[in-house]
């Protein structure tokens, strides 16, 4: 089971969002035809191979049998070992924030003074609390105590390993994530994820549809998003009808009013056509529609 993607254009109403679905099924398929046509060679090289195991050992990944029944990051996620906060440190994954560490620290000595002189057990108890909460604040790197956070930090942290070692692009993150859980036994339900080229941004109340189209979109991208995009401009307007044969009407007309017999004009004006009664009769109905009495 491949992992629930969020929409590129993110919170975009309902309604935007479903017309706005039917124009990802050619980025789908072109997903899928990338993952088919590359996938395999990936999975024969013995450096790919390599690195996808030295990952699983890093991560602590044991499992032996494939997984599709959940998503492969929250099947990493609940498999993997958790890495402690020096070893995010050391790889410069946690930033340290010299302010939050003062203020903090700050916070901790006013603390324990007052802690030395409550009156009450509840007094000290609150003492206690803002000592122990202000902790994490004081080494200077907030938000890692969390292991679950710690986990998905360091597990992006592999994959994009990969990704740049084999010169992926992200889009091929899922995928490279599901060959670590699952190895050779990759999920056909993964594909590489591509950006929408072209994507509805709005419908103004008159009915304009606003489209947004990146530059070097294709032509054919163009064309098959409009497949979707036509039903909801409704019918072209008509063009103005072009007189092809202006001049060649302008001419019967002066003709005529200048004398010239209609089997002389026939001659003239259709050269290649059967001189009958039906050609005389078109003459004579240019002549009427076009000449001005």
């Amino acid at each position: 089971m491949a992992d629930d993607k969020i929409h590129p254009l993110g919170d975009i109403g309902s309604e935007l969002f479903w017309l706005n679905l039917g124009l990802t099924s050619g980025s789908i398929d072109d997903g899928k035809k990338l993952r088919d046509d590359k996938l395999p060679f990936l999975l024969q090289s013995s450096d790919f191979i390599s690195a996808i195991n030295q990952t699983r050992k890093k991560l602590g990944l044991t499992n032996k049998q494939p997984i599709y029944s959940e998503p492969s990051s929250s099947a990493i996620q609940r498999l993997m070992r958790t890495p402690s906060r020096e070893e995010l440190i050391e790889l410069g994954l946690i930033t340290y924030d010299e302010k939050a560490a003062t203020e903090s620290q700050e916070i901790i000595e006013n603390a324990a003074k007052e802690l030395k002189s409550a009156s009450t057990s509840e007094e000290a108890a609150i003492y206690e609390d803002i000592i122990k909460d202000m902790s994490e604040g004081a080494t200077g790197y907030l938000g890692y105590h969390d292991p679950s956070l710690r986990k998905m930090v360091f597990l992006r942290f592999m994959i994009e390993n990969i990704l740049k070692q084999f010169s992926l692009d992200e889009s091929w993150y899922l995928i490279v994530e599901n060959v670590v859980i699952n190895k050779e036994y990759v999920d056909n339900a993964y594909s590489v994820y591509t950006d929408l080229d072209i994507v509805i941004d709005s419908i103004d109340s008159n009915g304009d549809v606003i489209l947004r189209i990146p530059k070097g979109s294709s032509r054919k991208k163009y064309a098959d998003a409009w497949k979707h995009i036509a039903p909801l401009v409704g019918k072209p307007q008509r063009k103005p009808k072009v007189d092809t044969n202006r001049e060649r009407d302008l001419g019967i007309v002066r003709d005529m009013d200048a004398g010239m017999k209609t089997v002389q004009i026939a001659r003239k004006y259709f050269p290649r056509q059967t001189a009958n009664s039906d050609l005389y009769s078109h003459i004579h109905k240019i002549y009427k529609r076009k000449s001005v009495k």
